[in-house]
């Protein structure tokens, strides 16, 4: 069942009767408007932007008359979402840096939110080894759950346009295709090492724990010992790849 991101909450102007009236109307006509398009409800909504804490608190009615029908939810922001609402969000983009662990330790512990990361940078400069960093291993070791920026079109190709932020785009949207850049590159190549790093913590645990002899629970642990030292910042990701795959062939030797 595929899951539905983006599409925006509904509700009433307040948290009075009628208002929450109306919020229950509005999310039974998006219930049934999923259900008959898609067949399911595994959706989470949008509601808000970068909001403050009295926001939260006045949304936190309307919100629960969305989830009590199977919707999940997020909004944008920082830390006012999690003091005001860290228990209700289904999925938090956060307004922080991907090589901050402690964004996500709070989130983590209280363990069924989505945590990812925006703003630091929106997109910025178009450097393919420092946006492989950013959406790669750094987000993955500091326990980010999900890459959630705004990585394609949301604004036009010319970099001049606009006079506070330049575009945020990785990638030029055109029918049915798009046009390539290094900077998307290097978000791919980022990914692929998210993708390289779990496949060996997967190996290494399982051999970590494995009966048998000695030699195998040693490489399983000496591959996260590899893992937990990555120079996630300043490496080259080049070379830990490499490294990486080559633990990952020797573990799977020994199985």
């Amino acid at each position: 069942m595929d899951v539905i991101i983006g599409s925006s909450m509904r509700v009433g102007r307040d948290t009075t009767h009628e208002g929450l009236l109306a919020t229950r109307r509005y999310a039974e006509e998006t219930r049934a408007f999923f259900l008959k398009h898609l067949g399911h409800i595994n959706v989470f909504l949008q509601s808000g932007d970068e909001p403050g804490p009295a926001w939260v608190v006045n949304m936190r009615p309307h919100w629960k008359i969305y989830q009590d029908m199977g919707f999940k939810f997020y909004t944008a922001g920082s830390s006012a979402l999690y003091h005001k609402g860290g228990y209700i969000y289904d999925m938090h983009p956060s307004a922080s840096f991907p090589e901050n662990a402690e964004q996500t330790r709070k989130w983590n512990e209280i363990g069924h939110a989505y945590v990812g990361w925006y703003a630091s940078q929106h997109v910025g400069v178009e450097n393919p080894s420092y946006i492989r960093k950013q959406y790669g291993l750094a987000p993955y070791r500091n326990n980010f759950s999900m890459l959630c920026n705004y990585s394609f079109s949301i604004n036009p190709w010319n970099d001049l346009s606009k006079d506070t932020y330049k575009p945020m785009v990785f990638a030029y949207c055109t029918r049915g295709e798009l046009v390539d850049t290094m900077a998307w590159e290097g978000f791919r190549e980022g990914v692929d090492d998210i993708r390289y790093a779990t496949r060996l913590r997967q190996l290494a645990l399982e051999a970590r724990d494995a009966a048998g002899g000695i030699e195998r629970r040693y490489a399983g642990r000496r591959a996260l010992q590899y893992l937990a030292d990555i120079d996630v910042t300043g490496g080259d990701m080049n070379v830990i790849r490499l490294e990486i795959i080559d633990r990952i062939l020797a573990l799977e030797a020994l199985r």
